[in-house]
């Protein structure tokens, strides 16, 4: 089997650019950092935030954080 490199390394490279980031904890916070910070469940800080998400305060993206994907929610 014939492999063409040049074609397996865009493929390769295309994949990396659209995995999901890691986490910036400068910048986004998650529903379990939230949690851990004002005591709610961390279902209850997920509604929170995907609230302030629906009223367009804040923004989400798929990011990695200790290992695990993980919504991650910045300023709008």
């Amino acid at each position: 089997m014939i492999v063409d490199t040049a074609t397996e390394n865009d493929l390769l490279a295309a994949l990396v650019e659209s995995a999901p980031k890691p986490l910036d904890p400068a910048q986004e916070v998650t529903a379990s950092m939230l949690a851990a910070a004002t005591g709610y469940t961390k279902r209850h800080a997920a509604d929170l935030l995907a609230a302030a998400e629906k009223r367009g305060e804040l923004v989400s993206r798929w990011a990695y954080h200790n290992g695990s994907r993980v919504r991650a929610y910045r300023r709008a």
